[in-house]
């Protein structure tokens, strides 16, 4: 297993095109880091879930599944931002809050 940068996965997503990859980060990772605790939250609960694929139908009206999705979503923000790899601060990310 190896890490890599933000850069690193930008360039092997564009084939290695320094333009593409500029484009990529600038359009897509830079826009999605406010709600990186809420994919990793998702990405969680689909893989306990037993989820492969993507299109896991998910039931928009299933009140219990947002909720721990909130819930989880909090948690991971305080590890996210702890983790010096991620560059984020707490107020660069959305934050949920569940009311019933």
């Amino acid at each position: 297993m190896k890490k890599f940068s933000q850069r690193q996965i930008a360039q092997f997503l564009s084939g290695g095109d320094q333009e593409k990859a500029d484009n990529f980060q600038k359009r897509v990772l830079r826009p999605s880091r406010p709600v990186i605790h809420l994919a990793v939250a998702i990405d969680l609960h689909d893989a306990e879930a037993g989820y492969v694929k993507l299109d896991c139908g998910i039931n928009l009206t299933d009140v219990d599944w947002f909720s721990r999705l909130v819930l989880l979503s909090n948690v991971l923000k305080i590890h996210i931002c702890a983790t010096a790899d991620f560059y984020l601060r707490e107020q660069d990310l959305l934050h949920f809050v569940w009311v019933e």
